[in-house]
């Protein structure tokens, strides 16, 4: 017997009114990058923790610096892996993108593109939504949206390159432009993630 392959785009896709929410969060810290932090981390908690202890702490026993150190590098790590895991929320209508309750006509959208904070500058693959919906039926589910690009090809050996930049960074971000300015959509997301969303917006929403 074989069974049906789980289909996970990496993020929501649920029909809400008219139109389509999608709904997701960054990728956090995995098991694994912790660990690589947590050493380097300590380095700094430990120090910190020991001042504390000899000043504004100084109620608490000298010996008290080690679990304090331990207890403000696992506080950091779990910060961070809070910010890295942000979530995200907007909606695809017939007239346009809403997000934080203002709607964005598909028409003034420039481009949907990926980007990455820790390099600046690089855009790693670009695309836009044809103005506007064009409803192939009734209700959300029956929406379509074509890409208008540049060159389909441009786009394409762009992305395929992206693979190879990103290995396993959880720094980027899916983006619209809006007139001058850049509306973020999304943030922290993984190499296949943000391809994923890339691409349903640009091509398969």
């Amino acid at each position: 017997m074989t069974n049906a392959a789980t289909f996970d785009r990496g993020f929501q896709v649920e029909e809400q009114g008219d139109g389509l929410l999608i709904t997701g969060k960054g990728a956090g810290l995995s098991i694994g990058r912790m660990i690589l932090m947590f050493c380097p981390l300590l380095f700094l908690a430990m120090p910190t923790a020991f001042y504390l202890v000899n000043g504004p702490l100084g109620f608490l026993p000298e010996s008290a610096g080690y679990p304090l150190g331990v207890f403000i590098n696992v506080a950091v790590l779990w910060g961070i892996n809070r910010l890295k895991s942000a979530r995200f929320a907007f909606r695809l209508l017939p007239s346009g993108l809403q997000r934080d309750g203002k709607l964005y006509p598909y028409q003034e959208i420039g481009e949907i593109f990926i980007d990455n904070p820790h390099m600046k500058g690089q855009t790693f693959a670009s695309g836009g939504i044809v103005p506007g919906f064009v409803v192939a039926g009734s209700g959300p589910a029956g929406m379509t949206a074509a890409l208008s690009m540049v060159t389909a090809a441009d786009t394409t050996s762009r992305i395929i390159g992206l693979g190879a930049r990103m290995g396993a960074s959880i720094n980027y971000r899916i983006n619209m432009r809006h007139g001058k300015r850049i509306i973020r959509l999304a943030t922290s997301l993984d190499e296949n993630t943000a391809l994923s969303l890339f691409g349903f917006l640009t091509q398969d929403a």
